[in-house]
């Protein structure tokens, strides 16, 4: 027989073998765990050939045009809106 010197405070345990075979028989009985599903990409969006637009983002010049509308009405703004 094996002695080996344990620390005080450990405690050897041994397996019960019929336990073992039941936990084992149980675990083969129950279905495999499906793979996670694989993610489907969005198709890209087509690329433009159009040439690139360069747009003024300011906040001077929203201020500017609010300013030069704000006496007028708001069907005036919407005709200047319009008229480009």
């Amino acid at each position: 027989m094996l002695e080996l010197d344990w620390q005080t405070d450990l405690t050897q345990i041994e397996t019960d073998r019929e336990k073992l075979r039941a936990a084992q028989l149980r675990a083969e009985s129950e279905p495999a765990p499906l793979p996670p599903a694989k993610r489907v990409r969005k198709p890209l969006l087509p690329l433009s050939d159009e040439p690139l637009v360069q747009v003024e983002t300011t906040r001077r010049a929203v201020e500017t045009v609010s300013n030069a509308n704000a006496g007028a009405s708001k069907e005036e703004n919407l005709t200047r809106a319009a008229a480009g």
